[in-house]
Order: structure tokens, then C-alpha cells, then sequence
């Protein structure tokens, strides 16, 4: 007599079928209804709201519309930005730094090796709060730690944060990603 095995198919789609469902309701179906709403004219709040109506391509011609496309807080600068932050942050510093760090302290022993490795997965894993209060007071206008060594090297006091926010974020994740990289 042929005994069947616990681990047959149906018993393997029924552990399947939890995260299928998941998947269908929190991956599938919002995909579907993102690009369904993406025909109208839906908003937030107000009349369209409550009652939207189908526009058919409009949207999508007045995203891409050549005349405003690279403007101030439409989707081409935006494009733009996300694409100078993946480009300077993870290729050219979490990923290169990350390699040249791995690469120059492979095999060796001391301890420069140690702090450096050290302080990188320090910088890994502390937790966001800390990093986040860390930052804002490094960066800091007026008393930052940044432009308190700068200024003492004739080098002026920029607001960073405000002055070049793409640029302090941008150092903040590679500094925040390297020992991942």
C-alpha cells in the first residue's frame, strides 16, 4: 500500500495560500487600482472626491508635458533629484566607498582596521533617533560641528540643511550605508 506524503501538492498550496492572499490584497489589487484611478480626475478631497470622472490619458499628458516637465516640483525634477541621490549616494559612495573600504582593510590586522571597521557598523547600527538628533547637530547653521570647524578655517558657516539639503542627505546616507555596501 502506497502511503501518501504530508508535503503532497494540495497540502503545499495551502501553506502557499496565506501569503497569496497578502499578496493579492496588498500587492496585486492596489496596483490594479492605482493605474484604474490614474484614468480620472480623482482627488483628495471635494467634489472628485467622492464622484470622480474618467479623463482617459490627460494626466499622464500633463505629467510628461514637455513645457513643465523639469519644472520646480513636477515629475521630471523630481526624476531628476532621485536620480542625483541614487547616483552620488549608493553608486558613487555606499558602493564605491563601501568596496575601497572592504578591499584596502581585507587581510589586514591593527588598529586602524578595527576602529574603522568599528565606527562603520556603529554608524550601521544605531538606531535612527539618534542618528537623526546626531545629524541635525552637526549640521546645525549656528553651532554645528560642521561649520564650527569651517568657520575656525576662515571657511564660512552655510546653512546646510537649507542651503543644500540634496547635498547634506545625500553625505548623511553614505555615511549611513557604507558599512552595509
Amino acid at each position: 500500500m502506497h502511503k501518501r506524503s504530508i508535503l503532497s501538492l494540495p497540502t503545499g498550496l495551502l501553506f502557499l495560500l496565506p501569503a497569496g492572499v497578502f499578496i493579492f490584497a496588498f500587492i496585486i489589487l492596489p496596483l490594479f487600482w492605482i493605474a484604474a484611478v490614474s484614468f480620472t480626475n480623482r482627488t483628495l478631497t471635494g467634489r472628485t472626491a467622492r464622484d470622480p470622472e474618467f479623463v482617459g490619458f490627460e494626466n499622464y499628458l500633463r505629467l510628461f508635458d514637455p513645457d513643465t516637465f523639469l519644472r520646480a516640483g513636477e515629475f521630471g525634477a523630481s526624476l531628476l533629484v532621485t536620480a542625483q541621490f541614487v547616483f552620488f549616494s549608493a553608486i558613487l559612495g555606499q558602493a564605491v566607498l563601501g568596496l575601497v573600504l572592504a578591499w584596502f582593510f581585507y587581510g589586514r590586522r591593527g588598529p586602524l582596521q578595527g576602529t574603522v571597521q568599528t565606527l562603520a557598523i556603529l554608524a550601521w547600527i544605531m538606531p535612527d533617533v539618534v542618528v537623526a538628533f546626531a545629524w541635525f547637530a552637526f549640521l546645525n547653521d549656528e553651532s554645528g560641528t560642521l561649520n564650527q570647524i569651517l568657520s575656525s578655517l576662515g571657511l564660512g558657516k552655510p546653512d546646510w540643511l537649507l542651503d543644500l539639503p540634496l547635498q547634506s542627505v545625500i553625505l548623511f546616507n553614505i555615511w549611513r550605508g557604507t558599512a552595509f555596501s
